[in-house]
């Protein structure tokens, strides 16, 4: 039931419903999504990263760029679950899904199909 959603104050994960639950599985797969595809360009000539925290991340920890990144979706969940409206989530998972979907394309343009 909407009137379950977690609210600030809330005391444990318990109180989230199941819309939130699978927009945050959803951000979680689409993180992962996004990591692994970058790391598939990592190495194409020619394709660079956009993102300029994570190019000097990439710069600075080599092999371990993702790092940072996965441990920024902690805060990213705790941020959408304690919020009360829907749609922060859901405009997280649509900017990683053009995210995801742009890094597949580049793939796709790279190896000429």
């Amino acid at each position: 039931m909407i009137s379950h959603l977690w609210r600030p104050g809330a005391k444990n994960w318990g109180e989230i419903n199941r819309a939130r639950l699978w927009l945050l599985a959803i951000t979680a797969i689409l993180q992962a999504g996004d990591v692994l595809t970058t790391n598939a360009l990592i190495g194409v000539p020619g394709a660079v990263e956009s993102n300029r925290i994570m190019a000097a991340a990439m710069d600075a920890l080599g092999s371990y760029w993702w790092v940072p990144k996965v441990l920024v979706l902690p805060t990213v969940f705790y941020v959408l679950g304690r919020y009360q409206k829907l749609w922060p989530a859901i405009i997280v998972v649509v900017s990683y899904s053009f995210i995801v979907a742009n890094n597949l394309f580049v793939i796709a343009m790279t190896r000429g199909f």
